[in-house]
């Protein structure tokens, strides 16, 4: 990579770094695997030419943003909005990933080079990170209550924009809602969630927001109805939400709800119920090592030791990780 002609395709350089990352994944925080990662995209952008399309600097950039590179992702953006200055998806990127990295003053710029492309131009990216953006930005830092109205008509007015482009995603609903919780408007917050989930038929992250909510707020039933339509609406999708938490939430909520009302549970709903948690536990398994994990397992083990004491109904052997988990308690 000393040589600055190599002109490697933008595509190729994404496939070297993935190899990079991937061979240095146990020590990647190393000085050393750190600084060959730097060198290794600077001689890339240090070269005379590059071939690629936007979507090819945008995988790159999200490669590097993976592994919480900020700063390498926007000097790749840097490089690729001079040969596609009006991307949205390009612009849109250095906005999320330049506040990540304190670009303040680029990001500005950025900001005022998308807002003067045509909505009709915009993807789902532009709207999303911008008012992101915003948020962040204006929102956080205004003076007054009559600035703050201003920046709320501002955002949303983007978002109603959003929503007539694309009147069939959720992610306008998602967006606005995100808007309002900011802003601390709850009533607001629930209001859209509850207009996305009438009006969009696959809608899982607004869903489950609301789920959230509403286990929050000790509305279990509600939130149960919420987490229910979200695992139903995201069987359709990939990757839209996290599964292992669909499935925790569920089995929680019902658990909750039995518990606040002091119900009895049948022994299929228990069954159910365990289920859902093997599923968690499943899903979780597979990213071993997040904090995220040892918190649901914990509540796990507490609801179990709860619905096994009261209940004396077994965890059916199908149910691996449930099992694991009961052997570690000696249950």
């Amino acid at each position: 990579m000393k040589n600055t002609n190599l002109d490697i395709p933008v595509r190729k350089m994404e496939n070297i770094c993935e190899r990079v990352l991937a061979e240095n994944s146990g020590n990647y925080e190393d000085t050393a695997s750190r600084a060959e990662l730097n060198d290794l995209i600077n001689s890339f952008l240090n070269q005379q030419t590059h071939s690629g399309d936007a979507d090819d600097w945008h995988n790159l950039a999200v490669t590097l943003s993976l592994r919480d590179e900020y700063k390498l992702a926007c000097d790749i953006l840097t490089c690729g909005i001079k040969y596609f200055p009006k991307n949205v998806d390009l612009l849109a990127d250095y906005l999320l990933y330049g506040m990540d990295c304190a670009e303040t003053e680029q990001c500005k710029k950025i900001s005022q080079t998308l807002l003067s492309i045509p909505k009709r131009l915009w993807t789902w990216r532009g709207f999303s990170f911008l008012i992101n953006y915003i948020l962040q930005t204006e929102a956080q830092y205004a003076e007054t209550d009559e600035d703050l109205d201003k920046i709320l008509e501002k955002l949303l007015n983007i978002a109603y924009e959003y929503r007539k482009l694309f009147p069939a995603s959720e992610d306008s609903y998602r967006v606005e809602a995100t808007i309002y919780k900011t802003l601390n408007m709850f009533d607001k917050y629930i209001m859209i969630l509850e207009q996305a989930m009438k009006e969009i038929s696959v809608c899982p992250k607004c869903s489950l927001m609301y789920a959230d909510s509403m286990f929050e707020s000790g509305n279990y039933q509600e939130a149960l109805k919420g987490v229910t339509r979200s695992i139903a609406d995201a069987s359709q999708l990939k990757q839209s939400v996290h599964d292992g938490y669909l499935y925790f939430l569920h089995g929680l909520c019902i658990v909750a709800a039995a518990q606040k009302n002091n119900d009895n549970l049948n022994e299929d709903v228990i069954i159910n119920i365990y289920s859902d948690f093997n599923m968690a536990l499943s899903f979780y398994d597979n990213s071993a090592g997040s904090g995220k994990v040892i918190n649901y397992k914990d509540v796990i083990k507490n609801k179990m030791l709860y619905l096994i004491n009261r209940y004396h109904i077994n965890i059916p052997e199908e149910d691996v990780a449930m099992q694991n988990l009961a052997n570690e308690l000696n249950v």
